[in-house]
């Protein structure tokens, strides 16, 4: 059973193509980015000024179809749901 998933999965990962893996790295770093700059935001903070609050939300699904049959390059999708940007 755990020796078929993880040959679908493997499957799965050589269908993918490489504009795909690019969109997903890159929507992963930026995610990163715009997780940690609050952090490096609020580190500066002064008491004294003025302050500027900047936040947000980001969605996206990965989706995988496979009713019984094999995985093609048809079979996946990724999908940008939600994004938000929040001042």
């Amino acid at each position: 059973m755990v020796f078929s998933s993880i040959e679908k999965l493997t499957n799965y990962l050589n269908v993918i193509n490489k504009k795909d893996t690019f969109h997903f790295l890159v929507i992963f770093f930026c995610s990163i980015f715009i997780s940690l700059l609050p952090y490096y935001l609020l580190a500066q903070e002064s008491d004294d000024e003025p302050s500027l609050h900047v936040g947000g939300a980001l969605r996206y699904n990965v989706i995988l179809e496979s009713y019984e049959s094999d995985i093609d390059a048809n079979s996946s999708a990724f999908t940008m749901d939600t994004w938000r940007i929040n001042v």
